[in-house]
């Protein structure tokens, strides 16, 4: 496994850790679409698996699920750092940021065994970008060029639970693996040739694990 490299003003991991909260973001109708609007990527402080056996391991939960709502329409939390009563001129700095994003559980390949998830059942989970509205219009922030999972597909999801026992992606793009699109998608995920064959190499080994949970998905 690799590290990314740190970026001081957002300590993202801080967010996934003690759990997603302060500042809820609604997108309304009249608003932007998320494909639309400016772009800014993170780099993050945190563990890159480059072989499925370890991003395995490291999992909590892993599922075969599909969102029904629209990035724009979820639940946008924005965390900010205290205002300096010295410099109370300036803006709160964005101290982290993550999306709850509402799941279907279609399969369940790993779980805890204490955890009473189920099969059909909708889960909350949280993704490393979200939308800000500020003044000139709505900007959105990933972590490390993530791209959110979108309607109409089934991903298979490598997810970690955090202190408050939400669960998170893990290994941003590459915690999360398109059921029901080819390697069109990779291109739109990653900048460079690198990243794309290691997501599509983290791909296909975890289609071949779970190859038999997933053939009767009909996908």
């Amino acid at each position: 496994m690799r590290r990314s490299p740190f970026l001081v003003f957002v300590s993202f991991l801080l967010v996934f850790v003690a759990g997603c909260g302060n500042s809820a973001v609604h997108i309304t109708d009249s608003d932007q679409e998320a494909d639309s609007v400016p772009t800014v990527s993170i780099r993050a402080n945190s563990e890159i698996f480059q072989d499925e056996p370890s991003l395995f391991e490291e999992a909590d939960l892993i599922v075969v699920a599909e969102t029904r709502t629209r990035f724009e329409d979820r639940e946008h939390v924005l965390n900010y750092t205290e205002r300096d009563e010295a410099r109370s001129d300036l803006p709160p700095a964005l101290s982290g940021f993550c999306t709850k994003t509402p799941i279907t559980l279609r399969k369940i390949l790993k779980q805890p065994t204490a955890d009473t998830i189920r099969e059909q059942e909708e889960l909350e989970i949280l993704e490393p970008a979200a939308l800000i509205k500020q003044e000139q219009g709505i900007q959105k922030v990933t972590m490390e060029n993530y791209r959110e999972i979108e309607p109409g597909s089934k991903y298979i999801l490598y997810l970690k639970a955090n202190t408050n026992g939400d669960y998170a992606v893990i290994n941003m793009n590459n915690g999360k693996f398109d059921l029901e699109n080819d390697s069109a998608q990779t291109k739109r995920l990653e900048e460079n040739e690198e990243e794309q064959e290691i997501h599509e190499r983290l791909k296909q080994s975890a289609k071949q694990r779970f190859a038999e949970e997933i053939a009767d998905l009909n996908i």
